[in-house]
């Protein structure tokens, strides 16, 4: 399954939703510039047939952050 580049992604990295302000990039350059900015992710191996097509038409990813890691 190829998503158009048209198509409009949302990332889910835990409870904060956002959306990609690179629509016009193939999807793994738009996802390596995400990560630069949301450095929890980066742990994190998603591939364009990961996501989902939501209500409002738009592809969403959901990443799945590690939780942290404490001392007792």
């Amino acid at each position: 399954m190829s998503i158009s580049n048209q198509t409009i992604r949302v990332y889910r990295i835990g409870a904060t939703k956002v959306t990609c302000p690179f629509p016009f990039l193939p999807f793994l350059e738009s996802w390596k510039l995400i990560i630069q900015k949301y450095p929890q992710a980066r742990h994190c191996t998603l591939y364009e047939d990961d996501g989902v097509l939501n209500d409002s038409g738009e592809v969403e990813y959901k990443v799945h952050i590690l939780p942290p890691k404490t001392n007792g």
